[in-house]
């Protein structure tokens, strides 16, 4: 240990034996004095029973017996044995003070001789980081993260205004269970961009987990807002499930898990955390669990369907393919509100390459959910893909991707194909606006960050 540190723990140790020592070797007040302090506010409260009487706030009966208690202690004053009485706490009080000083620092210090490594020397802040301990299995180690949880600290003191680097810091901190802070790290991010509704489920998972488990106000208004901006948001329907079943409505809860079960993906890596809280919830209500389950599976193809299409030659699978959306289309004409469905039949139809088809698919969905990012993000695909391969983008691309712009400022496709429309319009302005902001959101060096700089230098940028 070295001489600064234990300079600094002396200090400590006196600072607080100081405040120990000061009302322990203060001189008593003399007891005369008290005595007729006390007297003093005895009289008064005498005199605030004749008030309290004269106003009717307590009758005669109880201000005789409170009378008669104030005059008992008038008469206990005694002020020869109060002071030899106060002689004797003040000598007991030096033999105290007299101990702290003197036993409880040599107590200390045996007691870390014995127990503690006062010969260690101090560890410098490298061989903290050097603990090669893996997070998780074949992630990175924990050093790796103390490490890059400094870098990203330095780097946000000089750029306070990165949404991206405060979202990475506060997943660093989760991967240390640290939740208070990554909390606190990705509120800043949320602050930054509030639209993002990944990055406010996130917020509201953190919450949860560093408050044991507990759905907290706090939380549910995170998920409520990631609802708000994306209304299939799977973190966020999970958890404020939860919070009913936590509130008491286990039913309500168990609907609302059935409902995401039908709308996750095969394979989705919070499918059996779902299926976990609806057997829990359906037991807890008397229901069969596999009723429950088979009551919450998707509308769409199963795993066993996917396998037996791959397992067919290519124009058969192509033609089973074509037969399931058009069975899913069919399906939802008579189910306009169904968001979750439109949406998987604007993704049926992208895989298909039908981008026209996908398009109106995901212009119905966005009717249903016109806030929402995961929305817009697959219509600016379709629309990027229904684009002509020569000519000028039409019109009603340009307004579509202005679309997507205003419910997601920052989807790339759009920032692209809005900075070409501007530069075919002679707007070269706003094509450098456009694409300083998509530039800025690519990684440095990478091949797209340099051919979209090459194009803002092409047009005087």
């Amino acid at each position: 240990m070295s001489w600064v540190v234990i300079l600094v723990l002396a200090a400590v140790t006196l600072a607080v034996l100081a405040l120990l020592l000061v009302p322990l070797l203060r001189r008593p007040p003399e007891e005369d004095n008290r005595d007729r302090h006390s007297l003093e506010v005895y009289r008064d409260q005498l005199n605030e029973l004749d008030r309290d009487v004269a106003r009717g706030v307590m009758n005669e009966r109880e201000a005789a017996t409170a009378r008669q208690e104030i005059e008992r202690r008038i008469l206990a004053l005694h002020p020869d044995t109060k002071t030899a009485a106060g002689r004797k706490t003040t000598k007991s009080a030096r033999l105290t003070a007299i101990a702290l000083v003197v036993i409880v620092p040599l107590a200390a210090a045996a007691l870390y001789a014995w127990y503690g490594s006062p010969d260690m020397p101090d560890q410098p802040m490298a061989e903290r980081w050097a603990d090669d301990r893996p997070v998780f299995e074949g992630g990175p180690t924990f050093g790796d993260v103390r490490r890059m949880i400094a870098r990203f600290e330095q780097n946000l003191a000089e750029e306070p205004e990165n949404a991206e680097n405060w979202a990475t810091l506060a997943g660093a901190y989760a991967l240390l269970e640290q939740y208070g802070q990554a909390a606190e790290a990705m509120d800043r991010a949320v602050a930054l961009e509030p639209q993002n509704a990944e990055r406010q489920s996130l917020l509201g998972e953190f919450l949860v987990l560093g408050s044991g488990g507990i759905v907290s106000e706090e939380a549910g208004d995170a998920f409520r807002a990631a609802i708000a901006a994306d209304p299939i948001q799977p973190i966020a329907r999970f958890y404020l499930a939860l919070g009913r079943a936590q509130d008491g409505d286990v039913a309500g809860a168990l609907a609302d898990w059935q409902a995401l079960l039908a709308d996750t993906p095969p394979g989705a890596s919070w499918a059996p955390m779902v299926t976990e809280q609806i057997t829990r919830a359906a037991t807890e209500l008397g229901i069969d669990p596999a009723e429950a389950l088979a009551q919450g599976q998707s509308t769409g193809p199963t795993q066993e369907d996917v396998e037996a299409i791959t397992s067919l030659p290519a124009d058969e699978q192509m033609a089973m393919i074509r037969d399931m959306v058009a069975g899913l289309a069919a399906r939802l004409e008579n189910e306009p509100d169904n968001l979750e469905g439109w949406i998987r039949l604007a993704e049926s139809y992208a895989v298909l390459g039908e981008w026209e088809l996908s398009r109106s698919a995901y212009l119905h969905a966005l009717g249903l959910a016109p806030n929402s990012t995961t929305v817009a993000d697959g219509f600016a695909n379709s629309v990027s893909g229904s684009l002509p391969q020569e000519g000028l983008m039409p019109d009603q691309a340009v307004e579509d991707f202005a679309t997507v712009l205003t419910i997601n400022p920052m989807n790339e496709q759009a920032l692209y194909y809005s900075g070409v429309a501007a530069t075919q319009a002679g707007d070269m302005d706003s094509a450098i606006g456009y694409w300083t902001t998509l530039r800025d959101q690519l990684g440095e060096g990478s091949r797209e960050r340099q051919f979209i700089e090459q194009r803002i230098d092409e047009i005087g940028g």
